[in-house]
């Protein structure tokens, strides 16, 4: 029988020298010869900074008669796991179009190919050892490549994000995605993780050899290779057309495109494919030296030299206006990137190592926008030349001021894409503020709390450099104001989270999608058959390890029609 040992209390240093002094005590007081044990579970609690902390969940497996007494021991119950839900042979008749190589394109491909597929990958950007020197020459040189960023290649933009696999989903599908995972290199530990990290370095090597194994199996990834038409019939679809003047025929496609490609989303507008707004965040990058978070998350304990870089969440609801500031996809002993993929248009992100050893640590901070911040109202004031005014109930003055020329698309009361201008409009802007060549604007933290200018600024480990700017150069003040508060309530619960040395570094607009691709239960389009939106992109999903999972279950769902081998 397998049996469950919780809360296992282990100091930073011992770690699993001390898990096997417990089993000990149990051997000895049940007379017993437990000598192995599995881990399914660890996390580090550091609330208490006098008493911290990993707390550990095992499993070991022992004779049912014996396992019976030990069921009377604190914190021991029967373990029951997880079923991983494996593929079943199907036969297919068709190659099956995949849109995309991120997680969700990538584990749905994998998935298909376990069942008997042939899969085709199209893939816009380069394979990692040519997306890596395209994403170094626009740190060095300020040049950016369209299709081959930190946003646009294999793997995705996870690739070049710091591969946290951090998720609220609870589905069995996630132990197939880390089993395949670890198959292809990565450590066992991210399977018991409370908060499981590949590092960017790491990752890359995992999806070198997840493309192997695809391509070794017969399938396709076609890299360079831009999809520019779906091919739509009564209502179903039945191929696509390339940048590079080909046609492929499927009924059965997954568009798993990631949450930037916005000429996906004006094709699919054009293509009367099903579209609607949905809420999605903005804000900026927030960078502190990594000793000032240890310190204000540690403390001055004792085990500060073996404990890893600190991190935190942090959350701020404004009763008065309803929105939310929060903490977002934070990066201890990391690195703040560029993110953009259009010229003249800057947007930054975060990632880290597998060491997370750099000298700082940053998080985006964010704040929530509605879907209907950016409806037809708001886009006829903005082409008339009047302030775009987003609604706040007790702050009817904040605005945004117009941005040159007319929205990318037509106003209509309910236009899907109005999301996206509302991003452009605020990432040129960030740009304009960083002098252009992709410096990103930035601004201490205290002297934006006092809305003050910066002569100069501390040292930052985003390599185009920093130029002195104030937020409100580039963000409305509707957003601003929020993010002040949100500092302020961060404050207090981080004390000296709003420091000298630290810095606003902006702007962070690709949160999530502001666009959902809706579909039914069977995941297909509402409005095209066999049109599969999946991943960050569908705005169904977020972060890696939902975007996957969101491919894995889209798999399935294609399998299940096939015919039985």
């Amino acid at each position: 029988m397998l049996l469950q040992i919780d809360n296992i209390k282990i100091s930073p240093i011992q770690q699993e020298k001390e898990i096997i002094e417990i089993i000990d005590i149990i051997n000895s007081k049940y007379d017993l010869s437990i000598s192995s044990f599995k881990i399914i579970k660890k996390s580090l609690d550091a609330r208490n900074k006098n008493n911290i902390h990993y707390n550990y969940k095992v499993i070991i497996e022992i004779d049912n008669i014996e396992a019976s007494r030990l069921l009377d021991y604190d914190n021991i119950e029967k373990y029951n796991p997880y079923i991983i839900p494996e593929t079943v042979k199907k036969i297919f008749n068709e190659s099956i179009i995949i849109i995309g190589s991120g997680p969700a394109g990538l584990f749905a491909a994998l998935r298909l190919i376990e069942s008997g597929a042939h899969v085709i990958i199209f893939e816009r950007g380069k394979p990692i050892e040519e997306r890596m020197k395209d994403i170094e020459i626009l740190e060095t040189e300020g040049i950016l490549n369209h299709d081959s960023n930190t946003l646009f290649g294999e793997g995705g933009a996870g690739t070049y994000s710091d591969g946290k696999l951090t998720t609220r989903i609870n589905k069995p599908e996630m132990f197939w995605f880390y089993k395949k995972l670890i198959e292809n290199g990565a450590h066992e530990s991210i399977a018991y993780e409370a908060k499981p990290h590949i590092g960017t370095d790491q990752i890359q090597k995992i999806i070198k050899n997840i493309r192997n194994k695809i391509i070794s199996s017969g399938s396709e990834i076609r890299f360079n290779e831009k999809v520019t038409d779906l091919y739509i019939t009564n209502d179903k679809i039945n191929g696509i057309a390339t940048s590079k003047g080909n046609e492929f025929f499927s009924n059965n496609v997954i568009l798993a495109t990631g949450h930037s490609a916005r000429d996906i989303y004006t094709l699919l507008h054009q293509k009367n494919v099903s579209l609607e707004k949905k809420g999605f965040a903005i804000g900026v990058r927030v960078e502190h030296p990594i000793d000032e978070i240890n310190k204000i998350q540690y403390g001055n304990s004792k085990y500060m030299d073996t404990l890893p870089a600190a991190e935190y969440t942090l959350t701020y609801n404004n009763k008065s206006t309803n929105r939310g500031v929060y903490s977002f996809c934070m990066c201890p002993g990391g690195s703040i990137i560029n993110s953009s993929s259009e010229d003249g248009a800057l947007c930054v992100n975060g990632m880290s190592m597998s060491k997370r050893d750099n000298n700082f640590s940053n998080a985006a901070i964010v704040v929530t926008i509605k879907a209907d911040d950016t409806d037809y109202e708001h886009h006829r004031r903005h082409r008339r030349g009047s302030p775009l005014r987003l609604p706040t109930p007790h702050n009817p003055s904040s605005n945004i001021e117009p941005r040159a020329g007319k929205p990318t698309h037509p106003p209509t009361a309910h236009n899907p894409l109005s999301g996206i201008d509302l991003q452009r409009e605020i990432e040129t802007k960030a740009f304009i503020a960083g002098g252009g060549d992709f410096k990103s604007p930035a601004q201490r933290i205290d002297s934006f709390i006092n809305n003050k200018s910066d002569n100069d600024l501390p040292d930052s480990s985003y390599k185009r450099g920093v130029i002195p700017a104030k937020i409100e150069d580039f963000l409305p003040s509707w957003i601003t104001d929020e993010i002040r508060e949100g500092l302020k309530s961060f404050n207090n619960k981080m004390h000296g989270f709003i420091s000298p040395n630290g810095m606003l570094i902006g702007a962070e607009t690709r949160t999530s999608s502001p666009i959902r691709i809706t579909r039914d239960e069977s995941l297909q389009s509402i409005s095209v058959k066999g049109l599969y939106p999946v991943g960050e992109g569908s705005g169904y999903s977020g972060g890696i390890v939902s975007s996957a999972v969101d491919g894995i279950r889209t798999a399935d769902m294609i399998i299940e029609k096939m015919t039985e081998c």
